[in-house]
């Protein structure tokens, strides 16, 4: 029964890793090659040097160096997986009230100048509220980035301005390139625009919100958030990427 056991472990490992390195290489034709392409990616041959290893690794986890060393990689999954449980659970609320003065879209990646999938969801996302609140200023913030054409600041204005949203009501941020600037210089736009005291919401995916928040709460006092949805199949790399993004956040505070 044992030996049986440790046969299903190994070619689970072996199956995982390989899922992982296929997904990613689905994946990588649709999205701007990121951080959560590579470590899905990473974490796939990783499973599947384990897997080969399996018999080697049990032989020799009562080593000092080995026995740390396998234990420490099966404690960081189960944290990895434990934080993107914790992502997919608090993703699942908005706090608007639809009475801001403000709306801040945060940016994403654009293919030339054309806003990607996830960026969508966002716009689409700023247009229900706008529907809600017409009176709002928009912000679109987000700068240029590799293999983008413009800005995604002016891609997200074109294409609200397609929807309806009025072009005077836009205001255009072009400079950040992180979630941390989207928020530090959208104020700085909007503190030249509207009086002391506005109100401001923010509009991203459900997979950045807890992290989005952290950040807003350290810039903008009582923002509120309105959630975008995901493609399904674009979970894996988006929230695998995200967990990145906090445990950065986590250290270095940016």
């Amino acid at each position: 029964m044992k030996v049986l056991i440790l046969k299903v472990e190994k070619i689970t490992l072996m199956v995982l890793g390989s899922m992982c390195v296929l997904y990613a290489l689905m994946i990588f034709p649709i999205v701007n090659l990121n951080m959560g392409i590579f470590s899905v990616a990473g974490l796939g041959v990783l499973f599947i040097g384990w897997g080969i290893a399996f018999g080697w690794i049990k032989k020799n986890t009562q080593k000092g160096f080995i026995k740390w060393l396998y234990f420490g990689f099966k404690g960081l999954v189960v944290g990895y997986l434990s934080l993107i449980l914790v992502l997919v659970l608090y993703g699942g609320g908005d706090t608007v009230t639809y009475e801001e003065d403000a709306l801040i879209i945060l940016g994403a990646g654009l293919r030339g100048e054309t806003v990607s999938l996830t960026l969508k969801h966002r716009l689409d996302s700023a247009i229900e509220y706008y529907e809600k609140n017409p009176k709002v200023i928009v912000v679109v913030s987000g700068g240029q980035g590799p293999g983008e054409s413009i800005t995604e600041a002016e891609a997200m204005k074109r294409y609200l301005v397609v929807q309806g949203v009025p072009f005077e009501q836009i205001l255009l941020e072009k400079a950040s390139t992180n979630t941390f600037e989207n928020f530090v210089f959208s104020k700085k736009v909007l503190d030249q625009w509207l009086k002391p005291g506005y109100k401001v919401a923010f509009i991203t995916n459900y997979f950045h919100l807890l992290r989005a928040q952290w950040i807003a709460d350290k810039v903008i006092e009582g923002s509120t958030h309105k959630g975008a949805d995901l493609d399904g199949y674009l979970g894996g790399i988006i929230y695998t990427r995200e967990a990145l993004a906090i445990v950065k956040w986590l250290i270095l505070g940016k």
